[in-house]
């Protein structure tokens, strides 16, 4: 694989997370690569055998790519991506800006179906559940501010009071309490957490 670092690139600092520019870029790479997948295996239906079936490719994390919603990949970025403000403020506009990439990448590859915005909100509803358990299980270790003085890594996790010292650390950070909180707040307007009437989906 290349090296980007000869190429001037940089990690962003993870604990800063990304602002609405880098965030559109992303999505816009992310909505032609669903859609290059998309139209690969609408042109060799074989493709199907080698991966989970769902309705569209999808998966952030290259090494553990599947056949699913691209709501997934959607929920998990804004989720753990976005600067708080661009999250809070931006986030139906990086969908949008996600589907018109999408959308315009199937048109240019002569894609029959083209699947609607209304299509992909509902997607995106279905997978609300999984917007929550990112931000509750990797946004904290993505935001942790400190490291246990018990020691990290597979060691540190092998310790009980590592653990529990690791926890704690990430739950309890300013920075991830300032992002959580809204986070919250928008699940729990959305019903969410009313396991009874939520419309959700539970296959991830």
């Amino acid at each position: 694989m290349e090296d980007l670092k000869e190429l001037q690139y940089q990690m962003a600092q993870r604990r800063e997370g990304l602002d609405f520019e880098h965030c559109r870029i992303a999505l816009r790479k992310l909505g032609q690569m669903h859609a290059a997948s998309m139209a690969l295996v609408n042109e060799n239906l074989s493709l199907m055998d080698k991966f989970n079936f769902g309705m569209f490719h999808g998966s952030v994390d290259l090494q553990h790519s599947c056949y699913t919603s691209p709501a997934n990949d959607l929920q998990y970025f804004l989720s753990i991506s976005p600067q708080n403000h661009v999250r809070e403020q931006h986030r139906e506009e990086l969908v949008r800006i996600y589907y018109e990439s999408f959308a315009a990448t199937l048109y240019e590859l002569n894609y029959s179906k083209i699947p609607t915005f209304a299509q992909l909100q509902d997607e995106m509803r279905k997978k609300e559940m999984l917007g929550f358990f990112a931000a509750v299980f990797v946004l904290p270790i993505a935001l942790m501010e400190e490291q246990s003085t018990q020691g990290s890594g597979l060691d540190g996790l092998m310790d009980e009071e590592a653990r529990k010292e690791m926890t704690w650390l990430m739950i309890s950070g300013k920075s991830y309490t300032e992002a959580i909180k809204p986070i919250l707040k928008r699940c729990d307007n959305l019903g969410v957490f009313d396991l009874q009437s939520y419309q959700g989906d539970s296959n991830y």
